[in-house]
């Protein structure tokens, strides 16, 4: 008796392998993926995912300017109304009603930061609470998020050229900084939570400057970028500064440029930096996609074949959104799904596994290769 069920079993098993493979090759035909192990999770856990479980497209009421971040799986939407987080299922999770003219939002470590330029409200939060609610008494200029929570705001100051106040995750608080001798454009919070560093404009050109958080009479380090006109400043993964011109992308250690690119008479038209950093230069002929590592060193670059709308990378996954399609990469810009069923997609925002929102004006759709 036991020796024909081992028979049967013998039987069947090459039959259901056989078939499991047919399956997975015709799922990725259908949707132009190449196999791979995530493609493989993908395929079970989303066809084993019911609607109450897994939205494949998120509504939302857009209300004029609208700007989004990926959230636990979810959408959050900064608008002129307000903010609000929308979970996997599309169902509202978190919402407040109040005014932004000019809303600005990120994301960093599972934590959002959305806040009002040239007005005075911010707002921090997390899949389960806005947990920070702020009323600048001055109009905020910029704002950033460590992975920590701790935030560095940038407000005017009537006695400076700028403000910098670091609130810790608790949104308390704990440091402010004047700009006198330059223009404060905007300031981060290292991922130790123990330096900030502020980016200013002076006569000579843009200045990056790191104080340590005990003590705000000296600056620790001093980067003058002769000449140049920057607009971005952040931390990278290993803790390293990294300031963006339109000229340029320069990475900083101990006061001086370690690592540069130059965009050779390109225009940066994207710019990403969740993790690694990737840029979008707009040449006159076509666009080119930059990946850079944590310390500056160029892991990939390539040629588009189309123009570049949007791009997203998260985790592992890079999603460049093109005029007629979305492509899908993975590593050092090696390509793993590609769809030309975008819709009326005006951005996209990659997913940790590898599957992305396609964002139109009302609705966020799910793509899953």
């Amino acid at each position: 008796m036991n020796s024909k069920k081992t028979r049967t079993k013998r039987r069947i098993l090459p039959v259901l392998g056989f078939l499991l493979l047919i399956l997975l090759s015709v799922i990725v035909i259908q949707n132009r993926t190449f196999l791979s192990v995530d493609a493989i999770k993908r395929a079970i856990v989303y066809r084993n995912l019911g609607q109450e479980e897994l939205a494949r497209e998120i509504a939302f009421d857009s209300g004029g300017n609208s700007v989004f971040v990926c959230l636990d799986g979810g959408l959050v939407a900064a608008t002129n109304r307000g903010i609000a987080y929308y979970g996997a299922d599309g169902a509202r999770v978190l919402s407040e009603l109040f005014a932004m003219k000019s809303p600005v939002v990120m994301e960093t470590n599972g934590r959002v930061l959305a806040y009002d330029t040239g007005g005075s409200a911010l707002r921090a939060l997390d899949s389960r609470s806005i947990y920070c609610s702020l009323e600048m008494e001055a109009a905020i200029l910029s704002a950033q998020i460590n992975r920590n929570g701790w935030l560095a705001v940038c407000t005017e100051a009537n006695a400076a050229k700028g403000l910098v106040t670091v609130f810790n995750g608790g949104g308390q608080a704990v440091y402010e900084w004047f700009a006198n001798r330059g223009y404060l454009v905007t300031a981060a919070v290292s991922p130790d939570n123990t330096h900030m560093s502020a980016l200013i404009l002076t006569g000579e050109g843009a200045r990056v400057v790191s104080y340590s958080l005990d003590n705000d009479d000296e600056a620790e380090s001093d980067c003058l970028l002769e000449g140049l006109f920057c607009f971005a400043l952040y931390y990278t993964s290993d803790a390293t500064l990294c300031a963006v011109s339109d000229e340029g992308i320069y990475f900083i250690e101990g006061g001086a440029v370690t690592a540069s690119h130059a965009f050779e008479g390109a225009s940066l038209s994207a710019l990403d930096v969740s993790g690694n950093t990737v840029l979008c230069l707009k040449g006159a002929a076509s666009d080119t996609l930059l990946l850079l590592g944590a310390s500056g060193n160029e892991l990939a670059r390539k040629e588009m074949e189309a123009r570049v709308v949007a791009l997203s990378l998260r985790g592992k996954y890079l999603g460049v959104l093109l005029t007629d399609s979305l492509m899908v990469y993975k590593g050092n810009l090696e390509l793993c799904a590609e769809t030309e069923e975008i819709g009326d997609a005006q951005d996209v925002l990659m997913r940790e596994d590898g599957t992305a929102f396609l964002i139109e004006a009302t609705r966020a759709v799910l793509f899953v290769p």
